[in-house]
């Protein structure tokens, strides 16, 4: 378990900057670094607006936000300095435009309930259609980019909330209803948002699935998109591990 840990909120101009200052923190701590969590502006807002008492992290809004963690094993390391010349190199870059460092333990909670608190307001607000799918780590803001087109293409108005883990590019790309507009119209073009969010990630090299894997809803897509032989192995191995059906029936191929 981690000894010590050093906490920040940083902000910055677009995801390429994010990835900068990723690469930059990775470049200095190594495997210290053990979250960067990428926060949009949609996502803070919904949650400010959910709770009603969330204060601004900053002084004026941002488009962009990561919220950086190193932890260490051992209580000798200075990773408070090693993060506040990272964040301070990232903002003399350009990478960053300002930066909020926890202090103590609160501050830390207050930072991660902000990360936490986007995704519970989007539990709750109708008509909110998640998503998980990875990319490369590089391909992020391509990634972004692109699936905001697409799916304004389809529904247009509509709200996206991309974010989460940029070091392994499981970005969830999230979208709330046009603002005013009746949640299930929304949740009627769910079917076709997804496929276009599924398509943009796979022609970039990704996958339509991460850490939540294919469980019930993701099974058509695999079918769609995966070769006939990546099925056949897949169940063959299922099969060997499972050849009662008893585990998870029906969840798994």
């Amino acid at each position: 378990m981690p000894q010590s840990v050093a906490t920040a909120l940083v902000a910055v101009p677009d995801p390429t900057a994010a990835l900068a200052l990723l690469a930059r923190l990775q470049a200095d701590v190594g495997e210290a670094l053990s979250a960067a969590e990428l926060i949009p502006r949609a996502g803070l807002d919904l949650h400010v607006a959910h709770t009603g008492t969330v204060r601004e992290p900053f002084d004026r809004p941002h488009p962009w936000q990561v919220l950086v963690e190193l932890g260490s094993a051992s209580r000798f390391f200075d990773l408070d300095a090693a993060l506040e010349a990272g964040v301070g190199e990232a903002l003399a870059a350009g990478e960053a435009t300002d930066a909020v460092v926890a202090s103590s333990q609160s501050q830390r909670a207050a930072l991660w309930a902000l990360r936490e608190g986007l995704a519970v307001a989007q539990v709750e607000t109708p008509g909110n259609l998640k998503n998980d799918t990875s990319v490369p780590v590089s391909a992020i803001p391509a990634f972004i980019r692109t699936a905001e087109a697409a799916t304004r293409a389809i529904v247009p108005g509509c709200v996206p909330i991309p974010f989460g883990h940029l070091g392994d590019g499981n970005i969830h790309f999230n979208l709330n209803p046009p603002p005013g507009s009746d949640p299930a119209s929304f949740i009627a073009r769910w079917p076709e948002l997804v496929t276009a969010i599924e398509d943009v990630a796979t022609g970039l090299g990704g996958s339509i699935a991460a850490e939540h894997g294919l469980g019930r809803s993701k099974v058509a897509a695999a079918r769609r998109i995966k070769p006939a032989l990546d099925l056949e192995l897949m169940q063959r191995l299922k099969t060997a591990f499972d050849p009662d059906g008893t585990l998870n029936p029906g969840v798994m191929l």
